[in-house]
């Protein structure tokens, strides 16, 4: 990745910015402190790769004032050109919650066409064209401001995951382990799998036997049902000719009973329509009876009207004054409504008041502290008051206190004005009740008057009741001579006596009928059972024939699976080979081993521009133990000892030896894209150390990367490289960047 171009919309000092690197391979970025210059590596990070490491909270892009901050980054990767733009926005009516968006873009002849679509598409995209994450170009390519010792704060244990991720072992190998395991995990339940098979076909395979046994077992009683099935099925014809001759006399018997059912039900009939039409002379009879009553009811009609036409007029006369007192009840409730609004303003206009006096006596207490003092200060910005101006606070504040008491005045009249008219409203809303407690109820009551029209309304039904009585007297007659005919028909039991003894002398004809029946339908349910017998017996014959089938077919199956079994054992073994070779002990343990030899000389090469006698070492485990460790240690050229009990400098020169090392590994690294370095204020080196990096090993390093960005403010590394980028801020506080020619 070579970085081209780069665009700042309001991010941190930059308002409108653009900063073209097209024509730099090594520059310094040079300018005061403060000036803006770390912003331009924060903002490359930033359009990159979203830069969350550098702010916790995105809004802290977004210069002071305005509501969205915006960088765009044109870069080339593999021979194509990309241009990135990421935006951060404050959300409506909010200072602290951002939004974040993402445009990702390839160049195609004169136009940019859009990689992806969606914010995390698009940074996935982009890792993939960088080839590499943001940890990773912060450890390696990127050394921000007091950051070269980044790596060597991780823990032991971290600074191996770190190569790791550098070199994307795990991405590389990870899939790889992760199949051969999967693999070998197949293989191994193929093999549970016909260890299983193997021993349920061998127990099955010794049940063969007995279940020939079984065989000859079950034929047998197959050949015992059937013979039982055919004596049954003889008995059950002789069975059906003895039913057949016991239905001639069956049939006279039974037209016998049906002549007696006939005659009995005739009977039945008849007494059920006597009772019937008993019951329902009596009903009648006892709703004629009501009718003199009825009669006598319906003579209090006309009282009745009356009395109602009397309760009518109360009525009226009622409603009229609810009218009244209605009327005057909302007359004095809106006078109790104006009463409270007239108090609520008095309340107001008091308070008010009360103010306006405070203020006046402020003002006077203020104006009598400046005439007292001998040398009178301002109150709000504490500073003395000269004569001309002194002059004019006291007009000023003698103004305001006439104002302050021109206003206590007026409340003073609008308070009179709101106490004349509370005290009127008051006393018109006692004169209307006293008039509303002056009006009389009359004496009616609705109770009287709905008791009145209900008995009223049961007296006008009267006369259809009297008219229904008369058709139930008619019908009362109707039944009565009914009742008698039906009496005199009614069904002589002579004949059904003599219908009764001729049935009982065929009593013998049913009881051999039903004999014959029975033993019929016992030889059925016989021969029904022994053939289900018989379909047992072949349904088991059946079962035993399928099951030593099935026992032939387990041995045949037992040497199929026995050839199976070596190719199979092989082939775990070789999967579980592959696993260990892929894990992190087996090829990338040596890929780590060679690359830190490799990653030693880099960091003693750049160590030995320095004119130092500083040497470094790799100390790692690599024997599959738990703890995966990274120890570096630094030779002083008398001893080795850790990294962390050199002085300042001396720490800085390992430090950031081991970073352009890392740089240089990340350059190397297979699908690595990132040719951009970015160095930010070597501030641990004395001068000779920072002309030795401007002088030799940035120009060395210059023939490997493409764009070299090393951030300065002291003088003697202005002009320290071949070209300079100059950052200023101008007095609004904006920051500017000018790309010398």
């Amino acid at each position: 990745m070579r970085l081209e171009l780069l665009e700042l919309n309001h991010f941190k000092s930059y308002e409108q910015e653009t900063i073209d690197f097209s024509s730099i391979n090594l520059a310094s970025v040079v300018g005061t402190n403060g000036a803006g210059k770390s912003t331009i590596a924060e903002a490359t990070v930033f359009a990159l790769t979203g830069g969350r490491t550098i702010r916790s909270r995105l809004g802290e892009f977004i210069m002071r004032g305005a509501r969205e901050c915006r960088v765009t980054a044109v870069f080339s990767a593999g021979g194509e050109h990309y241009r990135v733009t990421r935006t951060c926005s404050f959300n409506k009516g909010s200072t602290t919650d951002v939004t974040s968006a993402l445009e990702l873009a390839r160049e195609v002849g004169s136009d940019w066409v859009p990689e992806g679509a969606g914010v995390r598409a698009m940074d996935e995209r982009l890792r993939q064209i960088l080839g590499v994450d943001e940890p990773t170009l912060r450890l390696t390519s990127f050394i921000g401001q007091e950051d070269a010792g980044a790596f060597f704060r991780l823990t032991p244990g971290e600074r191996l995951g770190a190569i790791s991720g550098i070199l994307k072992l795990d991405e590389t190998y990870a899939p790889l382990e992760k199949w051969a395991k999967a693999q070998a995990e197949k293989h191994r339940a193929n093999l549970e799998l016909s260890r299983r098979d193997l021993e349920r076909l061998e127990g099955e395979a010794e049940q063969l036997p007995g279940a020939l046994m079984e065989l000859d077992d079950a034929r047998e009683t197959r050949i015992r049902a059937l013979a039982a099935v055919e004596a049954a099925e003889a008995d059950l014809q002789n069975a059906r000719l003895r039913a057949q001759d016991a239905q001639d006399g069956l049939a006279r018997a039974r037209l016998v009973k049906q002549g007696l059912d006939a005659l009995k039900a005739q009977r039945r009939g008849s007494e059920a329509r006597l009772a019937t039409l008993a019951s329902e002379i009596d009903s009648l009879s006892t709703k004629v009876a009501r009718k003199p009553a009825l009669q006598d009811q319906a003579d209090t009609m006309p009282r009745l009207r009356e009395s109602i036409a009397e309760l009518e007029e109360q009525r009226e006369a009622q409603a009229a004054i609810d009218t009244q007192k209605a009327a005057l009840g909302a007359e004095l409730y809106a006078l109790g409504s104006r009463v409270k609004a007239i108090e609520t303003q008095q309340a107001q206009a008091a308070r008010d008041q009360a103010d306006a006096r405070r203020q006046t006596q402020e003002i006077t207490e203020h104006l009598e502290t400046i005439a007292a003092a001998e040398k009178p200060v301002c109150d709000r910005c504490g500073q003395r008051i000269e004569d001309e101006a002194l002059a004019k606070t006291v007009a000023q504040l003698e103004e305001e206190r006439d104002a302050r008491q021109m206003v206590w005045a007026r409340l003073e009249d609008q308070l009179t004005a709101l106490r004349g008219e509370c005290a009127d409203a008051r006393a018109l809303a006692q004169d209307l009740t006293d008039r509303l407690g002056g009006i009389k109820d009359t004496a009616f009551s609705k109770c009287d008057l709905d008791m009145a029209k209900d008995e009223l309304t049961k007296v006008e039904r009267i006369p259809a009741l009297v008219a229904a009585i008369e058709e139930q007297e008619t019908r009362l007659r109707a039944a009565q001579a009914e009742h008698q005919k039906e009496w005199e028909g009614l069904a002589d039991w002579t004949e059904i006596n003599a219908k009764e003894a001729e049935l009982a002398g065929l009593a013998g004809v049913f009881e051999e009928a039903d004999a014959a029946a029975q033993a019929v339908t016992r030889w059925e349910t016989d021969a029904k059972t022994l053939r289900g017998y018989v379909s047992d017996a072949d349904r088991n014959v059946g079962a035993r024939e399928t099951a030593i089938a099935m026992l032939q077919r387990a041995e045949a199956r037992i040497a199929e699976i026995t050839e199976e079994v070596a190719p199979e054992a092989q082939a775990l073994a070789d999967a579980e080979l592959l696993a260990r070779h892929m894990g992190k002990w087996g090829v990338p343990n040596l890929i780590i081993s060679n690359v830190m030899a490799a990653l030693e000389v880099h960091v003693n090469q750049v160590l030995a521009k320095f004119d130092t006698a500083f040497q470094v070492r790799f100390d790692f485990t690599k024997e599959g133990t738990s703890r995966d460790t990274l120890e570096i240690m630094v030779w002083t050229g008398e001893y080795w000892d850790r990294w962390e009990n050199f002085s300042g400098g001396e720490r800085y020169r390992v430090a950031v030896s081991m970073r352009l090392g890392l740089a240089q590994l990340l350059a190397h690294r297979a699908g690595s894209k990132v040719q951009t370095m970015i160095l930010d204020e070597p501030e641990g080196l004395d001068e000779d150390g920072r002309l030795k990096l401007a002088g030799t090993i940035l120009p060395d390093m210059a023939e490997e990367f493409s764009v070299i960005l090393m951030f300065s403010h002291y003088d003697d590394l202005k002009d320290a490289l071949p070209s300079q980028i100059r950052v200023t801020q101008d007095e609004a506080g904006h920051s500017h960047a000018e790309v010398a020619p």
